[in-house]
């Protein structure tokens, strides 16, 4: 009866020979691609090592005498390399309370007053060394030598007796290292900025890094190794990488 293909006529009406040629292609491709996976797998699975093979690979690994771990970053320098009792050699007003000074070490200083009448002295070093400055696997390792730097002391001052001076000398520093440049702010009174200057000064040419610290984030790396351990698929799977 005519009407049990109502659903086909009207379909026949959008039937050409092109969709025809094109529902083909896409069957064809699918079941192409079906097949192309099928090799794959069997090309895969005829590489992939037998269960006796993982094994004697594990054992070949777990009897591997390693190298003592040896924590890397301590000797990276963000700062760079210049003489730091250099003096002005060219002095320029760039516009009203805003000074540029141009040393004999090559540095840049720029002096800028503020509106207010503010009662503390911001000063602010910029390194151009940043961690974009290393290759990108010591990335971390950068962010690891700022942390230990940062909290460690300067010069003749460990880490609590420096804490303890820039109390007494209203002084704070923080640091960053970002891109192409190393940031070190220091804040200071106005009306005594000397212990601010001696203060970044101390930083870039003599700081240290203490050992309670480099200890802490070395035990930090330890820790994390001794988690791998405790995760057998994860220790396996760095052992083959």
């Amino acid at each position: 009866p005519e009407e049990t293909y109502q659903l086909s006529k009207r379909l026949w009406q959008q039937i050409t020979v092109q969709s025809l040629a094109e529902k083909w292609q896409q069957l064809r491709k699918n079941q192409d691609a079906f097949w192309e996976q099928m090799v794959n797998n069997e090309v895969a699975a005829k590489k992939a090592l037998s269960p006796a093979a993982i094994l004697a690979l594990e054992k070949e690994y777990a009897n591997k005498k390693l190298a003592a771990y040896i924590f890397p970053g301590r000797n990276l320098s963000l700062t760079v390399d210049a003489d730091p009792q250099a003096e002005i050699s060219s002095k320029e007003t760039l516009a009203d309370n805003l000074t540029s000074l141009t040393l004999s070490n090559g540095a840049r200083v720029i002096l800028a007053k503020s509106a207010g009448e503010e009662q503390k002295l911001q000063i602010i070093a910029v390194s151009n060394k940043g961690d974009l400055s290393f290759p990108a696997q010591q990335k971390s390792l950068i962010a690891l030598a700022n942390k230990a730097v940062s909290g460690s002391g300067v010069g003749e001052h460990s880490s609590s007796s420096l804490k303890r001076w820039s109390a007494e000398n209203s002084v704070t520093m923080s640091s960053k290292v970002s891109g192409m440049n190393t940031l070190l702010s220091v804040s200071a009174r106005a009306n005594n900025p000397e212990p601010g200057f001696q203060l970044i000064n101390q930083r870039i040419t003599h700081s240290t890094i203490n050992d309670n610290i480099w200890a802490s984030l070395q035990n930090a790396q330890i820790q994390a190794l001794k988690t791998l351990d405790q995760r057998p698929a994860e220790k396996f799977a760095q052992q083959m990488y």
